[in-house]
């Protein structure tokens, strides 16, 4: 008798792998954010009607187009914006059967897959993959996320997912290794 070993994602019954679990699941919830000078990604969050993004990526704008998956676009109000933590409110009621992302159960640990759903340069709902670098990294004195998601332009916004599709932050910058350009 001969055992062959084949390693690879664990999936589920469906043959589903976690991956494609959380996209299906989250993807819909997940929106493209526009201005007349940027775009990023965003997410139906809280309550209905209501979603987050970045603070960068609106900008000073107070109002901004939402695209969701199925091609509806519509006009939100940007209602709050923190730029220290470069997180903005936005409401569109006119989305409020998006189904909302919810917070983690417990708080990420360092090792924890990660997932990021946005349109990185335009490519609109696109899932990368990783894991949580340092569930709690101090950078310009606040804590943040660090994780080896694929983040690219357009990303910013959009949710940082776990394994259940529960949204542990908001992708907002890749740190650049300035001493190896192009390096992330």
């Amino acid at each position: 008798m001969i055992a062959i070993l084949v390693a690879g994602l664990s999936g589920s019954a469906s043959g589903a792998t976690t991956a494609s679990t959380v996209y299906r699941s989250a993807s819909p919830s997940v929106v493209i954010v526009g201005t007349k000078v940027a775009f990023g990604s965003g997410f139906a969050f809280g309550r209905p009607g209501y979603f987050l993004t970045n603070a960068h990526v609106v900008g000073d704008a107070s109002e901004v187009l939402i695209k969701t998956t199925d091609g509806k676009t519509v006009r939100a109000t940007v209602l709050k914006v923190n730029r220290t933590r470069d997180v903005a409110l936005l409401h569109a009621s006119a989305l409020s059967s998006l189904t909302l992302l919810r917070p983690p159960t417990s708080p990420p640990e360092t090792g924890d897959d990660a997932y990021a759903i946005g349109s990185p340069e335009g490519q609109e709902s696109t899932l990368t993959q990783g894991i949580v670098s340092k569930a709690e990294r101090n950078f310009n004195d606040q804590l943040w996320i660090q994780t080896d998601v694929a983040i690219n332009h357009g990303n910013s916004g959009g949710p940082l997912l776990n394994d259940k599709g529960q949204v542990i932050g908001i992708n907002t910058q890749v740190i650049l290794d300035v001493n190896s350009p192009g390096q992330r």
